[in-house]
């Protein structure tokens, strides 16, 4: 990758990226297989600008491979990370549920700092009208839900639930009729958890649990098969936690939260400690990609509110700093889901002074990993 002097960094309105600064956090694209360049019809400067504005040697970056004129593409890739802002949902929501289906997003349940629990679901559709959609209710409010896809259908289970502290309840959303419909509850309630997904089945993992009348944070694993509808305990982890964070990775499960970093085995049925975060926090959001493992944002040991991400390398059972520049607002307690490269947070809790409102926060953005090809001015 060229860059070497300093440039504007510049984010074009249409399919185009141009970057003119040394670009911080970025992974060199393999040589192969790039896409073939010259052979596409000229693309306009992605910059808007007339190449004449441009120093001998100057570099800007595209989405696309295609000609430009003055400009020679450099044979190189990168992959640029970034924060992009979405449309913020209908309603504020404090550990709502995050999943994606389909090309969509849904914000599940959840709570303000007025309402204890929250009743409604809303849906965001990819890319579609950039608008959210209210869609059906659950059957009765719940905060703390840990939710999954599997087959088409989203699994609602376990929660906070004003008069019943902590609920099993499990509840099926079809997305093509737009209904819930019970399912076996989760044997073992608990809010706080988090549900992954790995072959079909569903792993609940952690949470908070009522144990002799005291909050008390889980180490108990449930597994729950859509197909039969039954649910099976597994290895709980060496430790209790709640309001960790959770993703699959190549087929087994990473499980987050202050100094804790564990892998579960599904088909060993096992856990094994891996190397903790370096940055100590809690509340925040996990996703894989790429063969890596993504830490995102949270609350630190000193009670203050991060939006740092950082890469776990499972071959090397280590971690690296990804983002060069924290989000605007910085958040704890969101919602989250993934496709792909991209991470979706939703709501969450901001600290005092970061957009005017500090509490229910209805703002959505997406940190995504985008291909980016350096041109350099002729």
């Amino acid at each position: 990758m060229y860059p070497s002097r300093r440039i504007r960094n510049v984010l074009a309105q249409t399919m185009f990226l141009a970057v003119a600064a040394v670009i911080v956090g970025c992974d060199a694209l393999p040589v192969t297989p790039l896409p073939p360049g010259g052979g596409g019809s000229p693309q306009p400067n992605p910059t808007g600008q007339n190449p004449g504005a441009f120093e001998k040697g100057s570099v800007i970056f595209s989405l696309k491979t295609d000609p430009i004129q003055g400009f020679t593409w450099t044979r190189s890739g990168a992959i640029m990370e970034h924060w992009v802002y979405q449309p913020p949902m209908t309603q504020g929501r404090l550990f709502a549920a995050g999943v994606a289906l389909n090309n969509r997003i849904y914000a599940i349940g959840g709570n303000t700092f007025a309402t204890p629990a929250l009743d409604s679901v809303e849906m965001l559709d990819l890319p579609g009208t950039g608008v959210w959609t209210p869609v059906a209710k659950l059957s009765a409010p719940r905060t703390g839900i840990a939710a999954a896809a599997v087959n088409g259908k989203i699994y609602a289970i376990g929660g906070f639930q004003p008069g019943a502290p902590v609920v099993g309840t499990n509840e099926e959303y079809d997305p093509a009729l737009n209904t819930w419909t019970p399912r076996a509850p989760n044997p073992t309630p608990r809010s706080y958890a988090r549900a992954v997904t790995v072959k079909d089945k569903i792993y609940v993992i952690g949470g908070s649990a009522i144990v002799n009348n005291v909050f008390t944070d889980s180490p108990l694993v449930d597994e729950y098969d859509p197909a039969t509808n039954a649910w099976t305990p597994k290895a709980p982890m060496p430790v209790g936690l709640s309001t960790h964070a959770a993703a699959e990775l190549n087929g087994k499960i990473h499980v987050v939260s202050g100094s804790v970093h564990l892998e579960f085995d599904p088909v060993a049925n096992s856990w094994t400690p891996r190397k903790p975060m370096p940055t100590f926090r809690d509340r925040l959001g996990a996703f894989s990609w790429n063969g890596k493992l993504f830490a995102v944002g949270g609350r630190t040991s000193g009670g203050g509110v991060t939006g740092i991400v950082e890469e776990y390398v499972p071959e090397f059972d280590g971690w690296n700093p990804r983002q060069a520049v924290l989000p605007p607002n910085t958040r704890e307690a969101f919602g989250y889901a993934s496709i792909g490269p991209s991470f979706y947070r939703l709501g969450g809790i901001a600290p005092t002074g970061q957009g005017g409102n500090d509490h229910d926060r209805q703002a959505m953005e997406y940190f995504a990993f985008t291909p980016v090809f350096p041109f350099i001015k002729d």
